[in-house]
């Protein structure tokens, strides 16, 4: 059984795994709703509309970090080996800064926050010419002490009408989920060194697998996150 073909089924239950999750939250929520259904013909109007409106508050308002919990329980991956320090893991991802990439990552209060060099000439009009509308961002935070790295997407509107002269980026990151990671020997820092300037479609399964694979291969546990 080869290597890639296990961690492209243990990607397959954790999608499997994720609706199933979803399913019961949803299922949840209903059980939630149905006493108020149930007594809705006893209540008059005024009262019934009150009461579902707090309701659908309390959903809003928990959605996201029912959500979070779902993704973190779902979406855990054990590193491979032995862990190394945390400086060594910085340090062999930072690596990527020394490459003729499209990619960089820079440290931000104790998290490495890696994104596309749309700033660069050399990068910028590549995305101009390929419609660019949106610049995907990754933000790692590292757990020194269960050698967890939790994985953030994030992504910026950014606007290449000026470019080269100048790029305009949007003020706020969205948050968004993206799980689609590629597996291999090929998917690693290394990737940037080793591929030509026309390959990248600046997608962000181009930054988030070749992270991804490192951190594994490195020792480290990774937790995919939402905030």
């Amino acid at each position: 059984m080869s290597r890639v073909w296990l961690m492209k089924h243990l990607l397959f239950k954790r999608h499997l795994k994720t609706f199933t999750l979803v399913l019961f939250m949803l299922l949840g929520y209903g059980l939630s709703l149905l006493p108020l259904l149930l007594v809705r013909p006893h209540l008059q109007f005024q009262i019934f509309l009150s009461a579902f409106l707090i309701w659908l508050l309390l959903f809003v308002v928990s959605l996201p970090f029912i959500l979070r919990v779902i993704i973190r329980k779902a979406w855990f991956f054990r590193g491979t080996g032995e862990p190394v320090t945390r400086e060594q893991l910085e340090s062999t991802l930072m690596e990527i800064n020394d490459f003729n990439a499209p990619v960089f990552v820079r440290k931000k209060r104790g998290k490495l926050l890696f994104s596309w060099r749309c700033s660069d000439p050399q990068w910028g009009e590549r995305m101009a010419l390929q419609g660019i509308k949106k610049n995907y961002e990754l933000r790692l935070i590292l757990d020194q002490t269960t050698k967890t790295v939790s994985m953030l997407d994030r992504v910026r509107s950014v606007d290449f009408t000026l470019c080269p002269v100048k790029i305009k980026f949007g003020l706020f990151a969205n948050t968004k989920f993206f799980c689609g990671v590629k597996t291999g020997t090929e998917w690693s820092v290394q990737n940037f060194k080793n591929s030509s300037a026309d390959s990248y479609q600046f997608k962000p399964q181009e930054i988030k697998s070749p992270v991804f694979n490192t951190i594994r291969a490195n020792g480290w546990n990774i937790r995919f996150d939402l905030f």
